[in-house]
């Protein structure tokens, strides 16, 4: 049976988050181990009346490529990532890995080429975030692997998640509205302000 948290994550990702709406190109972008959430995003976006498109995504296959590629391979930006920050109205990422250390054997300077080469999508994104055409959202999803970086339990990990995304709230779009007003007050004070000091 299917945690019903998974179909609140997904509605809050979407109602809430991008707020999605009718006729948006949503893409969805996840790691494999992810893929019950993947599922419940891609029938809420259907429900909120957008087109969305999946896009699964292998984390072992970014270690090959660092591996295994040339210096033109690095430095080629795919065509579906690139569609997927430059055309689409709302991007959602999940990310899922299953293995944290999977780039350890990797040779840092071969991961900052990379890098370079794929800083353009992240200034389109944010070009676009600020002009409005985008709206986007970054969540993790719970695995093994980040539950041992953590140090805990996979299910005590797996709560801790839910609870920071307030998925056990009766309603978490309105506990994040909540908060988001909460948040507000704070920024409208800190508003024309340089320094502020304070003192315990």
């Amino acid at each position: 049976m299917t945690d019903p948290r998974l179909t609140a994550w997904a509605r809050t990702l979407i109602n809430y988050s991008t707020a999605v709406k009718p006729g948006d190109v949503v893409s969805i972008e996840g790691d494999v181990p992810s893929r019950p959430l993947l599922q419940a995003l891609y029938r809420e976006a259907l429900k909120a009346g957008g087109r969305p498109v999946v896009i699964p995504r292998m984390p072992e296959v970014q270690a090959d490529l660092l591996e295994l590629g040339s210096d033109e391979q690095l430095a080629w930006l795919s065509p579906v990532e690139q569609w997927s920050r430059g055309t689409a109205d709302v991007y959602i990422r999940v990310i899922a890995e299953e293995n944290t250390k999977a780039l350890s054997r990797i040779d840092p300077e071969r991961q900052i080429v990379r890098k370079r080469a794929a800083a353009p999508l992240m200034k389109t994104m944010m070009d676009r975030e600020a002009d409005g055409t985008i709206r986007w959202v970054l969540t993790l999803f719970p695995t093994d692997a980040y539950a041992q970086d953590a140090e805990m339990a996979s299910d005590a990990f797996a709560e801790f998640v839910y609870e920071a995304c307030k998925l056990n709230a009766p309603d978490p779009g309105a506990a994040w509205q909540e908060q988001s007003a909460s948040q507000q007050r704070l920024v409208d004070w800190l508003a024309g302000k340089q320094v502020v000091h304070l003192t315990g």
